[in-house]
C-alpha cells in the first residue's frame, strides 16, 4: 500500500488510511448493513478530478464512536472532531439516523455534546 496503512488483519482491511493533499483520509470498506446504509447517504464530491463520496456529518460522528471503542490514541483529537461536529450542525444533526445506528447512551451523548465541557466529553469517552 503507497504512503498508507492498513487497519485490521483481513485480507480487504476495514480501514485503509491515506494522504491527501496534506489530510489523513480514511477509507473505509463496506462490510455490514450500516456501511451499505452510510455509503447510501455519502454526498459526491471531486478532489483532483476524481469522483469520491464523503459521509455525513451523522455518518463521521458514529465512525468515530466506533472507532475509540478499540483505538483511543487519537481521544484527544477525535473529541475535539465531534464537540466541532455537533457545534458545526447544531439542531441539524440528523437524531433518528444516530438514534437507528447508536447505542442509546451513545445517541444521548452525541445529543448533548454542544452543552458539555470538554473534561467531561473527555471523561464519557474515556469510560465508554
Amino acid at each position: 500500500l503507497h504512503d498508507g496503512m492498513r487497519v485490521g488483519p483481513e485480507r480487504i482491511p476495514a480501514i485503509v488510511r491515506i494522504r491527501l493533499l496534506g489530510w489523513d483520509v480514511d477509507l473505509f470498506s463496506s462490510r455490514s448493513d450500516y456501511d451499505l446504509a452510510c455509503l447510501e447517504r455519502a454526498t459526491p464530491a471531486v478532489v483532483e478530478g476524481v469522483e469520491i463520496k464523503v459521509v455525513s456529518p451523522e455518518d463521521l460522528i458514529i465512525h468515530k464512536l466506533h472507532k475509540l471503542k478499540d483505538d483511543r490514541r487519537k481521544l484527544l483529537q477525535d473529541a475535539a472532531d465531534l464537540k466541532a461536529i455537533a457545534e458545526a450542525r447544531g439542531d441539524a444533526l440528523d437524531e433518528a439516523w444516530l438514534r437507528k445506528w447508536l447505542e442509546p447512551t451513545d445517541a444521548d451523548f452525541v445529543l448533548r455534546l454542544r452543552t458539555l465541557a470538554d473534561s467531561e466529553m473527555v471523561q464519557w469517552l474515556s469510560s465508554r
